[in-house]
């Protein structure tokens, strides 16, 4: 694509000419690879492209600047999507973590509520269990009382028949037959 001018008839100073224009047009011809391979390549996140161009001086400077500028970004942007796959697989595997931990909670849940009921329903079953042992010592009580009651009736009682008992004596004493 360079194009260099030939003139046919050569003056010191012409040539001078001739040489600095198709030196500018070899210099416009570089920087316009260096600006497609650094942002026209670039902004399409191709960094694969180099300069291929055999430059010296401070344009081979230049072009190796780019080149390796394009090999580092290409280098950080493949660093950067592995980190990104990763971080995607961690976020994946956290998020599995999270949904079996989610689930033990809520099997422990319920099996804290399942205990809670059993320990409310023994509860109610040990109130009601000293409920009635309070009636039973009531019971057992009033019948400790009338069972002592009924023993003093009949203490008074086998002495009213032993009384009985001697006065017939006496009676069948004091009366033969």
């Amino acid at each position: 694509m360079s194009k260099t001018l030939t003139l046919p008839f050569q003056s010191e100073k012409l040539v001078e000419l001739n040489i600095n224009v198709n030196q500018k047009q070899s210099l416009k011809e570089t920087i316009n690879t260096l600006r497609r391979v650094s942002m026209a390549d670039a902004s399409k996140s191709d960094f694969s492209q180099k300069v291929s161009t055999e430059l010296t001086g401070e344009l081979g400077e230049l072009k190796d600047s780019v080149n390796n500028t394009m090999s580092l970004l290409s280098s950080t942007i493949s660093k950067v999507k592995e980190v990104s796959t990763n971080i995607d697989t961690s976020a994946a595997e956290l998020k599995r973590a999270s949904e079996t931990l989610a689930s033990g909670n809520s099997e422990q849940a319920a099996s804290v509520e399942e205990i809670s009921a059993s320990m409310n329903q023994m509860e109610k079953q040990t109130k009601t269990n000293t409920e009635n042992a309070f009636q039973s010592r009531q019971l057992t009580s009033q019948t400790l009382s009338v069972v002592e009651e009924g023993n003093l009736q009949m203490k008074d009682m086998l002495e009213s028949i032993s009384l009985i008992n001697s006065s017939s004596s006496d009676v069948a004493a004091d009366h033969p037959r």
